[in-house]
C-alpha cells in the first residue's frame, strides 16, 4: 500500500464551453432576448438567428409571422408558451 506516483489527465475544454449555463431554457430565453433587442439585425436576419436558436429549419418563424395578423416579437411567442 505505499503511493509511488501521481499520474494527471484532463480533456482539453472547447474554446466556446459555457461554464456558466443556468439550464437550456433560461439560455435560450435570454439568446432570443438578445436577438429581439438587437438594433442592428434586419426582420429577416432576426428571423433566421431565433429559427438556429430554436433548432428549427430556416424560414420556420418568418412564414409563421406572415401568416398571423397579430404582431408579436418571438421573445413574447416564447413566454406564452412557458405559460400554458
Amino acid at each position: 500500500g505505499k503511493i509511488t506516483g501521481y499520474k494527471f489527465s484532463w480533456k482539453p475544454e472547447r474554446k466556446d464551453a459555457n461554464d456558466f449555463s443556468n439550464g437550456k431554457t433560461i439560455d435560450q430565453m435570454r439568446m432570443l432576448e438578445n436577438i429581439e433587442k438587437n438594433g442592428e439585425l434586419s426582420d429577416s436576419e432576426k428571423f433566421r438567428a431565433i429559427d438556429k436558436v430554436k433548432g428549427l429549419p430556416l424560414g420556420t418563424t418568418e412564414r409563421e409571422k406572415s401568416t398571423k395578423k397579430e404582431r408579436r416579437s418571438p421573445l413574447e411567442d416564447l413566454r406564452s408558451s412557458f405559460k400554458k
